[in-house]
């Protein structure tokens, strides 16, 4: 390959015998007329020239020579003629001199297209009598002339179009389009460079000045050697460089190895392994004189070997090692490693006689390898191509692959078909039990899952923005997780799918008192209903004071393993346990929800990625400006300064990860991925490019010429899809960036519904006798008097808590004009008995229609029980025509503003037609508002 290094022996690496031209740089573009690719070349040649000699005198001696540079491609189309093929020219046969550059280029079926030629001579500026030259030192402090030649200076852009010995016609010889609507060049094109004596041949009018006779043909692989014509070009002709320029669809920029010594210092060669297995260069011994050696050691045994098959098969393995490995750094080792074949070691036998001289051969060889300079293998990316194409963004937006799921027009988001399920498997148990005072209840205890990350990936907002594949594997599930917040879970019970009516709720609450999110702790467990027979179809809590424990009605979140090894891998499965109590009544059992609510506000989140691209972009700015001030970069070549590199190593190394030719392609990449799919979402793809890149920017290697590509590209990306005005072409992210912050959410709501009959769980019942306490039946019992002290009332002011807005209309509405009135509704015996709504007293003596109950109400002001306000009217009225009755309580007017008030109404000695005890109830109210909840404990 074509690499400067200025360290070592430099005669060897610019030509011993003729200038071996350097690419510096190559760059590739497009044609405007034609749309066929382009390539600039940018060639330094180096001349010795010792410190006192006569500059001039040097350069005229050698501003003759001609340089020649060649582009060829591994397309069976780049060619002419019938029998050309990609098996004609092959780069590794052509770097092992099997054939000339010239076979493949310049016969009447040559490949490939040529750049033309130039002379030193020609470089000489109109006002000059000598080419532009550089005076530079290689470690040594050798001196030396460098001249520069730049295609695109001397308007010598070379056009891949039909090659130069093609013809679409005749041979379906085809040119180079980069990128073909979408299709890139699949074939190799690689670059060459050669220069060639002034005694050459001349050229001959207008073609090459190397054209061989009419009638060369290209040597047969069983003839690679050629004739006297190849024999006197490869005299004339330089080591030829060559650079790798396009590969695998897309711009050079492969990986290859350089041997350094301990110093850093680059050795340009092949080195020589010891059989240590150290390297060395080839200062103390070369491969030549290796293989000389053991070719006079064979001679010496050639004879014996004619009567000795032993002797000759060993001298044949030698010979092939000789052949085979002969550049190779692995020359000696292959040589000793012989040396374990030997089938005799005994100096009485002639293979034994070899063994032994041959053995010394090697411990020489060895020897002699060990003089020289320890080298070291190190890998670099070759930045010599520099795309000058730009880049053609184009918004990806989301393909019809990706599952999404639409807006539901009644609710946020509903979900009631099979496939589409985000609330799932919900499991229901069911036993009885009784409180210390012998009423029974059912407790429903069971689990339904929320499936978090497939209501993410569906449903998010910012779905309809970007691939959530795309999210999720740049950013990570965790990264969208405070976007898309836990908002709450709940648990509802249903009389039929024909009417739908909603008995009663338990939420869990995921927001504090403020609104905002408290992750995945819950801050309060809500219950609500929308009737007032509460004990027939829920029970917030069942205390038992016999005990002194309280069981609480709840939905929680809880985590949960599988059972199969491994668990979900990361999977986000919600899972929510529930508790629903109730008195064993005769109702309908209905149906069961569950559902769960989730805030999102995924879509502030393109806010943060676009202010996070303009930081990132500001920054970049800070170091560009740094990178490109002329006093840190060789105007020349465009490479940085040592003492730039230094203090980029000295600023960077101890943290790495955020070097700027580093971290920027890192995160341009990441974005690129994301708005346009370049890379589908592999991040091994992603960061092949991001490394591509840095090893373009970066100090050591890269150019500014490159950094000045990227950072076009990385302002270009801004200003298609996040600058303030991009438009639809650009997703228009910056209107959505506009109309949503990061406190912007929507609400989205998730359910299914079950029917007792698909729960498989409430036919059999398990019933616990009356011996077994709360504790024994039910989940997460509390310790009643702790509860009561924290709460601040006693037991028989326990507040269940219930919410559901009916209850305020009917607490707090205005009779009379100047007073209120309170409701309770029971329900008595229920349906089948022979007064559904009625209810008895101790003796079972039905009480009557309009009975005074006065004597039953308490009615006191919470914090002060001496303010007992006037109570004007308190009533039971039976029911007859349905399954309730109610008791009116009227309150006059002489109430406190701000304060909190409680009614109670203790029926002593109330029973059902079934002998069932009426339990106490309470009524909360405050006049503030004039609103109030109540409960049937």
């Amino acid at each position: 390959m074509s690499r400067l290094i200025t360290s070592g022996d430099t005669i060897a690496n610019f030509g011993e015998l003729l200038p071996a031209p350097y690419i510096e740089q190559i760059y590739i573009g497009v044609d405007a007329d034609s749309g066929y690719g382009t390539i600039d070349i940018a060639l330094d040649i180096y001349v010795t020239a010792p410190e006192g000699a006569d500059d001039e005198v040097i350069i005229k001696g050698v501003w003759k020579y001609y340089i020649y540079w060649h582009a060829l491609s591994t397309s069976t189309k780049a060619a002419a003629g019938s029998s050309t093929t990609e098996a004609n020219w092959d780069i590794d046969k052509l770097i092992d001199k099997k054939y000339s550059i010239w076979e493949i280029g310049y016969t009447d079926e040559g490949a490939g297209w040529s750049g033309g030629k130039f002379q030193l001579f020609n470089l000489i500026p109109e006002d000059g009598d000598l080419p532009e030259y550089e005076v530079v030192y290689d470690d040594a402090g050798n001196r030396l002339l460098k001249f520069t030649y730049s295609s695109a200076d001397e308007e010598d852009t070379l056009v891949l179009d039909i090659p130069d010995k093609g013809s679409a016609s005749l041979y379906g010889s085809e040119g180079v389009i980069w990128n073909d609507e979408g299709e890139e060049y699949d074939s190799d094109v690689y670059l060459f460079a050669w220069s060639t004596a002034k005694g050459a041949p001349p050229p001959a009018s207008g073609v090459s000045g190397l054209r061989p006779p009419d009638g060369f043909v290209l040597p047969s692989d069983e003839d690679i050697a050629g004739g006297r014509w190849t024999t006197f070009l490869d005299l004339q002709t330089s080591d030829v460089a060559y650079e790798l320029v396009w590969t695998d669809g897309a711009p050079a920029a492969a990986e290859e190895p350089l041997w350094v010594d301990g110093d850093g210092n680059a050795f340009d060669g092949t080195p020589l392994q010891s059989i240590s297995s150290q390297y060395y260069s080839t200062s103390g011994i070369t491969h030549s004189e290796i293989v000389s050696s053991f070719e006079d050691l064979l001679e010496e045994y050639e004879d014996l070997g004619e009567t000795d098959n032993a002797l000759q098969d060993v001298i044949d393995q030698i010979a092939y090692i000789l052949a085979t490995h002969k550049e190779s750094e692995e020359l000696l080792t292959q040589l000793n490693l012989l040396l374990r074949a030997f089938p005799s070691k005994s100096s009485v036998t002639n293979v034994g006689s070899l063994y032994i001289d041959y053995r010394e051969k090697v411990y020489t060889a060895n020897a002699a390898i060990e003089i020289g300079i320890p080298l070291f293998r190190k890998i670099i990316t070759n930045t010599k191509v520099i795309d000058l194409r730009g880049l053609d963004f184009e918004w990806s937006g989301v393909s019809d692959d990706e599952a999404r799921r639409t807006t539901d027009t009644a609710f946020p988001l509903v979900w009631l078909d099979d496939s589409a399920y985000m609330t799932t498997n919900m499991k229901i148990g069911r036993t009885s039990f009784f409180d210390s005072n012998g009423t029974q209840y059912w407790n429903d205890y069971g689990f339904f899952f929320f499936d978090y990350d497939k209501a993410l990936y569906e449903t998010a907002a910012i779905g309809e923005y970007f691939s959530m594949s795309g999210l999720f594997n740049i950013f990570g599930k965790d990264f969208l997780n405070k976007y898309f917040r836990l908002s709450k879970a709940v648990y509802i019970k249903y009389d039929s799918y024909a009417s739908y009516t909603e008995h009663y709720r338990i939420t869990a609450d995921f927001k504090d008192d403020d609104g905002d999110s408290v992750g995945y702790k819950i801050n309060n467990i809500d219950h609500a209903a929308a009737t007032y027979a509460l004990s027939a179809y829920g029970t917030p809590y069942v205390y038992d004071s016999d005990t002194d424990e309280v069981a609480y009605s709840f939905v929680m979140l809880r985590n949960f393993q599988p059972a199969k090894e491994g668990g979900l891998d990361g999977y986000r499965l919600m899972c929510f346990e529930f508790q629903d109590l109730r008195k064993v009544v005769d109702t309908a059992e209905g149906l069961a929800r569950g559902s769960v609510w989730v805030d999102d506000g995924t879509l502030g989140l393109v806010g943060e990625i676009i202010a996070a691209y303009a930081s990132a972009q500001e920054d970049f700015q800070d170091y560009y400006d740094l990178a490109t001030e002329a006093c840190v970069f060789n105007t020349i070549d465009a490479k940085w300064k040592d003492s730039f590199i230094e203090e980029m190593h000295n600023t960077y190394d101890s943290d790495i990860g955020n070097a700027p030719w580093i971290y920027y392609p890192v995160f341009y990449c990441l974005h690129q991925d994301l708005l346009t799919k370049e890379f589908g979402g592999d991040l091994t793809l992603l960061m092949e490019e991001a490394s591509r890149i840095s090893a373009k920017i970066n100090p050591d290697y890269g150019s500014q010429t490159e950094l000045e590509i990227f950072k076009n590209n990385f302002d270009e990306l801004y200003d298609m899809f996040y600058a303030e005005g991009a438009d639809e072409s650009g997703g228009d992210l910056s209107a959505v960036a506009e109309d949503n912050s990061i406190d912007d959410y929507t609400t989205r709501y998730y359910f299914t519904t079950w029917e007792n009959d698909d729960l498989d769980s409430v036919d059999e019942v398990y019933e616990y006798t009356t011996d077994d306490a709360l504790s024994d039946v039910t989940a997460y019992v509390a310790t009643a008097s702790e509860e009561f002290a924290a709460a601040d009332v006693s037991a028989s002011e326990i507040d269940a808590d219930y919410l559901d807005p009916a209850y305020g209309e009917y607490a707090g509405s205005q009779a009379d004009g100047d007073s209120y009135e309170a409701r309770w509704l029971g329900y008595g015996s229920g349906e089948g008995a022979e007064n559904p709504s009625a209810f008895y007293d101790a003796d079972l003596n039905e009480i009557p229609d309009n009975t005074d109950v006065s004597e039953y109400i308490d009615f006191y002001q919470k914090d002060d029980t001496s303010d007992t306000p006037t109570i004007t009217k308190a009533v039971y009225r039976r029911h007859t025509s349905r399954t309730y009755s109610w008791v009116k309580i009227v309150i006059g007017s002489d109430l406190e503003g701000g304060e909190e008030y409680i009614i109670s109404f203790r029926p002593e000695g109330w029973t059902t037609e079934t002998g069932d005890t009426i339990a106490d109830v309470h009524w909360y109210f405050w006049t503030a508002n004039a609103g109030g909840g109540g409960s049937s404990d």
